[in-house]
């Protein structure tokens, strides 16, 4: 006898009004975004969010811990960056230079695949949403048990420079669509059989989210190729002909992925920044930097 399938919660929801969005377990993470030029993100105990591996070309990125520890991979790095190490009066803030690779999560999580990430590629699927949080439960029980400020909730604010609200606008419209593709998710016509309704459903969130990318300075690593290398025993310092030529491999297939999916959602009518996903205020602000700063911008 197949067990009844327990109904899925209902997805978080998504306001213009409300600029603190909530995304559930296992990847949980509350995003503030009250503040035009700087994002404030929270990771609740057991969570599983990774930013993904990532550089910015116009963008310098400072990161500042408020509370607990991150790991954070900045280039060949890897490093813990806690609060409670710092003096009480300064929070620790390092800064990440253009075309520098990046990523950071909870200090406490465990290191995810390649590119398992903020973007969440599986937050419109709820086949596994009942395990998902069950996993998401046993972590956070493994966590409570064990001792240390790690296991607190984790605030990291995130600035850019220059400063000008383009990572606000990056993290509206990343959640607007990933919030979205849960709705849509739950919402199959009964004339489209499941896997149909779903594979449109992550053509649509992989090219709106791949728009976003492109247009917003949020290059992904897609292959990583050095990491492949060193997997197989051929590694390279840092600087050498072979890292040189290894890394520009990485930054042309990211490229080239973007530019061709981009093109495809271009015809779709999918832009980066959408009215739907945007404050009027945050918008009018960002084209307005974007025209001062001779950059024309699709909406």
């Amino acid at each position: 006898m197949t067990r009844p399938r327990a109904p899925s919660p209902d997805p978080p929801s998504f306001s213009l009004d409300n600029p603190v969005i909530k995304r559930s377990p296992p990847g949980a993470v509350i995003y503030d975004l009250s503040e035009p030029d700087q994002v404030t993100i929270t990771l609740p105990t057991g969570s599983t969010w990774s930013s993904s591996l990532h550089w910015h070309e116009h963008h310098i990125e400072y990161l500042r811990v408020v509370k607990g520890s991150i790991s954070v991979t900045l280039n060949d790095e890897k490093f813990t960056l806690s609060a409670e190490s710092s003096p009480a009066a300064t929070s620790p803030e390092i800064r990440i230079d253009r075309n520098s690779w990046h990523e950071w999560r909870r200090a406490d999580a465990a290191e995810p695949g390649v590119n398992s990430n903020d973007s969440d590629r599986n937050a419109n699927s709820n086949d596994d949403d009942e395990n998902d949080s069950a996993n998401f439960i046993k972590n956070r029980a493994n966590n409570d048990a064990n001792s240390g400020t790690d296991h607190d909730e984790v605030v990291v604010i995130e600035r850019t420079e220059p400063a000008d609200t383009q990572k606000t606008v990056f993290f509206w419209n990343l959640n607007g669509v990933l919030l979205k593709a849960q709705r849509l998710s739950l919402a199959r016509p009964p004339f489209i059989p499941q896997f149909v309704h779903a594979a449109l459903v992550d053509l649509w969130v992989t090219l709106s989210l791949f728009v976003i990318f492109r247009d917003l300075d949020n290059v992904p690593v897609f292959v990583n190729v050095l990491q492949a290398f060193a997997t197989r025993g051929f590694t390279f310092v840092r600087g050498t002909l072979g890292d040189v030529l290894l890394r520009h491999m990485d930054r042309l297939i990211s490229h080239l992925v973007l530019f061709v999916v981009s093109r495809i959602a271009w015809l779709f009518g999918i832009r980066a920044v959408r009215a739907e996903y945007t404050p009027r205020d945050v918008y009018t602000r960002w084209a307005g930097g974007a025209v001062e700063g001779g950059k024309a911008k699709e909406t």
